[in-house]
C-alpha cells in the first residue's frame, strides 16, 4: 500500500498547505468561543446532510431536525433514513468526545476506525444491518468487524482480500500515518492522503465511505486546523461528486515506472490527489466558511433575522436584544436579562421564557446560562447556501 504519505517535498504542496493553515486561524475572527461551539452543533447537521446525501439519503435538514426531537416520518424508508443521520450525528459527537479526552488517541488505528464503524451501526437497527452486492446479494455487516470476502473497488484496484490482509494493511496505515508522529506539513498531507488509503483498504462489508469521511473530520480536529469544527469537508466532495469519485479511481493505480516513487502504488497520482483534497476541497470549504464566520459578517445576518422576526410578530425587542447580547457574549447569566433588558425581575423571567420558546435560545437547565441555538430558518439566514 505504499507510498501512504509522498516522499518527497512539493512546494504546491506546502504552499497549499500553508494556506489552508492560515484560513484555518481565520476562522470565526472575532467571533466568542461559545458563539463558535453553538455554529458548530448546527454545522454538525450540515455535515450529516452531505455525507449521508453521498450514500443516496435524500432526506431534508428539516426532517434531520425533526429527528432529533424523535418525530420520525410514517414511512419505514424514510424513518431509516432519518436514523441514519441520527447515527451519524451522534458518531462524531462521540468521536470528537473520545479525541478531546486522550491526547494520545491514534485516530488511524484499526482499534480507532474499528470503534467508529461500531458506533454508528449499534445506533441503527437491525434491519438496517447488511450490504447489497453488485448481484443484489444482501450480505451482514457485524459492526466494527472486518468484511470477510474480496471485493472490487473501481476499474483500477481489487482491495486487500481477507481479514488478515485488512489487518496488516490497517496496521501500516495507523503506524505511517498517526498525526502524533508527524509534522505540520506531514499532517496536511496525512490529512489527505489517509481519506484515500482507508478507502483504498475498504476494511468493512458497508459504511466505508461514512467512516472515512468521520475520519477525515477526526484528522482535522486532531491536528487543530478545524478546531471548533464548523468545515465540512463532505461538502466539497458531495458538490463535484464525479470529479471525488475520479480523484479517488486515479489514486488507485499503481506505480508506473522508476520515477513513480518506490512503493507499488503510484506516488505521483498520490501526489494529485494531495492536491485536490487540500487545493479543490479544503481550500474551497474553508474559504466559504471563513467568509460566513466573520464577526461583521454573521453579525449583518443576524440583525436582519432578528428585525425580520420581531416586524413579523415571532419575537419581541426585548428577545431581540438578548439573542443579540447572546451571540456577542457568548452566553448570559439568567440574572443578567434585568440589565440587558432593563426590566424588572418578573419581567425578565418572560423573556427568558419567550427566547427558550423562539428556539433561538436554550439552556441546560432552568436556572443555567443562555446561550444560542442555531436551527431551521435562523441557520438558514446566518448561513445561507450552505445546502
Amino acid at each position: 500500500m505504499q507510498p501512504l504519505l509522498p516522499s518527497k517535498v512539493h512546494t504546491d504542496l506546502t504552499a497549499l498547505s500553508d494556506e489552508l493553515l492560515a484560513l484555518s486561524r481565520e476562522l470565526t475572527s472575532g467571533i466568542h468561543p461559545k458563539t463558535a461551539q453553538a455554529i458548530s452543533e448546527s454545522i454538525l447537521l450540515v455535515q450529516s446532510y452531505y455525507t449521508n446525501s453521498m450514500e443516496g439519503n435524500p432526506t431534508r435538514l428539516a426532517d434531520i431536525e425533526k429527528a432529533l426531537a424523535q418525530n420520525f416520518s410514517s414511512n419505514l424508508v424514510a424513518r431509516n433514513h432519518q436514523k441514519e443521520h441520527l447515527a451519524h450525528i451522534e458518531t462524531q459527537k462521540k468521536m470528537m468526545e473520545w479525541i478531546d479526552a486522550d491526547p494520545n488517541l491514534n485516530i488511524c488505528s484499526p482499534q480507532f476506525l474499528s470503534q467508529l464503524h461500531t458506533e454508528f451501526y449499534r445506533q441503527l437497527p437491525p434491519e438496517m444491518h447488511f450490504a447489497l452486492t453488485l448481484n443484489n446479494e444482501k450480505i451482514p455487516v457485524v459492526p466494527g468487524e472486518w468484511r470477510d470476502r474480496a471485493v472490487q473497488i473501481g476499474a483500477h484496484h481489487s482491495a486487500p482480500q481477507t481479514a488478515a490482509e485488512i489487518e496488516r494493511a490497517l496496521e501500516e496505515f495507523g503506524n505511517t500515518l498517526n498525526p502524533k508522529k508527524l509534522n505540520t506539513h506531514q499532517c496536511l498531507l496525512a490529512l489527505a492522503s489517509s481519506h484515500h488509503r482507508f478507502l483504498w483498504i475498504h476494511p468493512f462489508s458497508d459504511g466505508n465511505g461514512r467512516v472515512a469521511r468521520l475520519l477525515t473530520q477526526a484528522y482535522s480536529k486532531k491536528i487543530g486546523l478545524d478546531p471548533h469544527q464548523l468545515v465540512s469537508i463532505a461538502r466539497g466532495f458531495a458538490r463535484n461528486r464525479p470529479q471525488y469519485d475520479e480523484m479517488l479511481s486515479l489514486a488507485d493505480r499503481s506505480r508506473r515506472n522508476d520515477w513513480d516513487g518506490r512503493g507499488s502504488l503510484s506516488e505521483e497520482d498520490l501526489v494529485r490527489f494531495c492536491s485536490y483534497f487540500l487545493g479543490d476541497i479544503c481550500l474551497d470549504q474553508f474559504k466559504f466558511m471563513r467568509d460566513l464566520t466573520q464577526a461583521d459578517h454573521i453579525r449583518n445576518h443576524l440583525e436582519f433575522f432578528l428585525f425580520r422576526s420581531v416586524k413579523e410578530k415571532k419575537i419581541s425587542k426585548n428577545v431581540q436584544k438578548l439573542v443579540l447580547e447572546v451571540f456577542l457574549r457568548g452566553s448570559v447569566q439568567r440574572g443578567e436579562v434585568i440589565d440587558i433588558a432593563r426590566v424588572k425581575m418578573r419581567q425578565s423571567s418572560k423573556i427568558i421564557a419567550a427566547g427558550l420558546q423562539s428556539g433561538l435560545l436554550k439552556s441546560k437547565s432552568a436556572y443555567g446560562e443562555l446561550t444560542l441555538k442555531i436551527t431551521g430558518d435562523f441557520r438558514k439566514s446566518l448561513f445561507p447556501d450552505i445546502v
